[in-house]
């Protein structure tokens, strides 16, 4: 089987075998990726029947799209299986880096963190399976993969039962592992996802314990278990667990369904306040406790009385349930009401400014500007844009301003099922904009019952009031900004000074102006002046307010590509987190930071966040691709790179050439080389591509070609420093075995100040050059 091609698939070691199947490691010769192959039974197969029930079932769990579910790419059949004769049927998964739960809790029980996020994650994959009526029916930790990014997957989902639809096994048998299966099942009844939920309260009492619940030396003896016995008391295994771990454990695992959650959103609301330390509100479900009955008839009616309060707040509030679940939001434009074209960046601004006040939330996930101002004036289904956005809820309104007053009308909208969940408006003066900002955020806060710190709460009540005619300059200041040309930042530059002259203590004036000379840096060649006034604002703004996240970002940003001060960067881009953790280019630069310090996991980890949080910015994803080359996850890096083409076309040229540095790294010269010779007949003006060619030349031992194209390099970098020719020549003497010149190029590079310098640390083209004294003596020169 290894070595064999099915279908465009090359068979590269097997990795498992079990009862449902064998699973092999394969290479997708299309897509050049890594996917896992699982080859069904072929008791499965033969059976015409039971391998439509099988197909229909797993199209439906294919579509389940979620970061903790394994994909399903394709499924098929193959007649090319060695020792096989007919068809048979295989499904092709995602492929990932890490090990089973199973194999994780060989090495011993689990630490408490651990083990309740593991279970907050499943949770939240179960969730996206159960809205879709289906049911798993074998959680296990078999089935629970765990990334080296430490991300949960839920694996085999293309055997799931979907509710209301044709059941796989024959009436009276009984399906799963038996023990992880719910008393229903062993008892063989009707599943539904509360079965699931049994499962996973059996996989976290093994997680804290090492041990399963039920125990027997054969089946029947564990089905007897399940059926009559009480589990031994998870205190008793591991003292230190605490009393709401108990209970949730104890209520998962209920004999009678009515006892356990009734749905996994209320579970994942007391796994959720685990792990934010808040106190559960867990209702007992002792056995011994629920057969007392003999309660007082004051008591009874008091209990009737509490039991009818509770059905008149849930009608009053019907969707509070629903709203517990909702973790990420995106804020669309707000409409002009004025029909004056002329508000449009009062509007805008308004927009940004309750984006801003949600993004201070950390509980919460916010959609970045970015991304979201696409939607403007476009009509699209509520359900379509969150599923872009990947995210579970909307907020949609519209702005009046009229003189000094501003009605403000918002709704929080639910994207799936969509439901119309809450709806207010406001009404302030724009004196007391920034209380009207913060109000509508804390209502919404409130509406989906997310978390908010104390610190979180004093930023989203400022009372501060505003001289009117200030706001109004700023706000124009920031229109002009976000245009991002040289006349638009003059405009913008302009409305600043005037908002300073009118009030000297505005910060967020001092912050605009900041960014005017940050980008003027940008255009002049990073000249000193520039950068000395950007200094001299940003520290004025955070001495005016200290809470103002962008102008820490700012200052980080300063500090790594011009100061070369890599940790100096790290503690402003930090505290820049910290005070809005929502910001997509945030954790965009805390990736790059993370680069140059070596620390690739963390780089990622932010990566993946600043892409979470703006998913349509191409910017913020063009960058990915260097992240995971960076972190040498070549298969991922070229996978992101396609995905990212495809989606954003030729905005994201850089991409060809990730492809081309990671296909060097695996050694595959000549597709390497067809690529980059490609993009070079495409462009003679980026001289990052024929550097590269150069270096994959060298690499290729087609020396005289190398040399030309270095040659050529040289010719085209004349005048253009700034551009990396140095160090891309430095990178090529490097390839070509010519340590002294690389080691010289290098030099020049930094002498120079080349932007992609402060990477030559962790940059593997440059590894072999680490044991020369020279190189230690370059890399000192930056604060590592």
């Amino acid at each position: 089987m290894i070595g064999s091609t099915i279908s465009h698939y090359k068979i590269l070691e097997k990795l498992g075998e079990g009862g449902m199947g064998i699973v092999y490691k394969a290479q997708d010769l299309k897509l050049d990726r890594f996917v896992a192959l699982k080859f069904l039974p072929l008791a499965v197969t033969k059976d015409e029947e039971s391998k439509k029930r099988f197909i229909q079932e797993a199209k439906s769990a294919s579509a389940l799209d979620h970061n903790n579910i394994c994909s399903i790419y394709e499924i098929n059949e193959t007649e090319d299986l060695p020792a096989v004769s007919g068809e048979q049927l295989f499904i092709v998964m995602a492929f990932y880096d890490g090990e089973t739960l199973k194999q994780k809790i060989k090495n011993g029980p689990l630490k408490f963190d651990e083990a309740i996020d593991i279970s907050i994650q499943t949770a939240k994959g179960l969730r996206k399976a159960h809205e879709k009526d289906i049911i798993h029916r074998d959680i296990k930790p078999d089935n629970l993969f765990i990334t080296n990014d430490s991300d949960v997957k839920i694996l085999d989902f293309g055997l799931a039962k979907i509710v209301g639809g044709s059941q796989l096994t024959q009436m009276g048998s009984t399906y799963g592992t038996i023990s992880y299966m719910s008393y229903e099942q062993t008892t063989g009844g009707e599943v539904d996802q509360r079965s699931d939920i049994w499962s996973l309260g059996v996989v976290l009492y093994e997680m804290l314990t090492g041990e399963t619940p039920f125990k027997g030396e054969y089946e029947h003896a564990i089905s007897y278990s399940i059926v009559n016995e009480t589990p031994q008391s998870i205190g008793e295994l591991r003292t230190e667990v605490s009393d709401d771990i108990k209970r949730i454990v104890d209520k998962c695992l209920q004999k009678n369904r009515e006892d356990r959650y009734q749905n996994i959103n209320d579970l994942l609301k007391d796994l959720k306040a685990i792990k934010e330390g808040s106190k559960s509100q867990i209702t007992s479900t002792d056995p011994v406790k629920a057969k007392t009955m003999n309660i007082k008839p004051a008591y009874a009616y008091l209990g009737m009385f509490a039991l009818l309060i509770a059905v008149i707040i849930y009608f009053v509030d019907p969707f509070s349930s629903e709203a517990d679940v909702i973790e990420s939001i995106a804020v669309l434009p707000l409409e002009n009401l004025s029909g004056d074209a002329k508000q449009e960046y009062f509007v805008d601004g308004m927009t940004d400014a309750l984006i801003s006040e949600l993004a201070n939330i950390s509980a919460l996930r916010v959609i970045s500007r970015t991304s979201i101002m696409q939607y403007k004036k476009v009509r699209k289904p509520i359900q379509e844009i969150a599923t872009e956005l990947n995210v579970d809820a909307l907020v949609e309104g519209t702005v009046l301003y009229d003189g000094d007053q501003i009605r403000i009308t918002v709704q929080l909208i639910k994207a799936n099922p969509e439901q119309h969940l809450w709806a207010s408006d406001y009404k302030r003066g724009l004196r007391n904009i920034f209380e009207l900002q913060g109000e509508v955020a804390q209502s919404i806060a409130n509406e989906i019952n997310v978390t908010v710190t104390p610190d979180e709460q004093i930023r989203l009540s400022s009372s501060k009031e505003v001289d009117p005619e200030v706001y109004k300059l700023y706000m124009k200041g920031y229109y002009n900004a976000d245009k991002i040309t040289p006349e638009g930042t003059k405009r913008s530059y302009d409305y600043y000074i005037q908002a300073i002259e009118k009030d000297p203590n505005f910060a967020l004036a001092y912050m605009g102006l900041a960014g005017t000379y940050l980008r003027k840096s940008f255009w002049s060649g990073f000249a000193d002046e520039n950068l000395e006034k950007f200094k001299e604002y940003a520290e004025k703004a955070i001495e005016l307010d200290n809470t103002q996240s962008n102008v820490y970002r700012m200052k980080a940003l300063l500090k790594f590509w011009f100061d070369w001060d890599m940790l100096g960067a790290e503690k402003d881009i930090k505290k820049a987190l910290e005070l809005n953790p929502n910001s997509a280019m945030g954790r965009d630069l805390y990736s790059q930071i993370l680069i140059t310090l070596g620390r690739f996991e963390e780089a990622v980890i932010e990566r993946e966040k600043a892409m979470e949080l703006d998913p349509l910015s191409h910017a913020i994803h063009c960058s990915g691709s260097y992240t995971y080359y960076a972190a040498e996850k070549y298969d991922k890096a070229i996978e992101h790179s396609l995905r990212t083409i495809e989606q954003f076309g030729s905005a994201c040229s850089f991409e060809d050439q990730i492809i081309a540095w990671t296909n060097i790294e695996k050694g595959i010269y000549d597709k390497a080389i067809e690529i980059l010779e490609k993009r070079w007949e495409m462009s003679k003006r980026d001289i990052r591509v024929i550097g590269e060619l150069s270096r994959a030349y060298a690499l290729s031992k087609q020396r005289d070609k190398a040399e030309r194209t270095l040659k050529e390099l040289n010719e085209l970098s004349m005048n253009r420093q700034g551009h990396q020719a140095y160090y891309l020549s430095a990178v090529t003497h490097t390839a070509l075995g010519e340590k002294e010149k690389a080691l010289d190029y290098l030099e020049k590079s930094y002498e120079t100040r080349e932007w992609f310098f402060p990477f030559v640390k962790v940059d593997q083209r440059l590894d072999s050059l680490h044991s020369y004294p020279k190189f230690e003596e370059i890399v000192s020169n930056l604060n590592y």
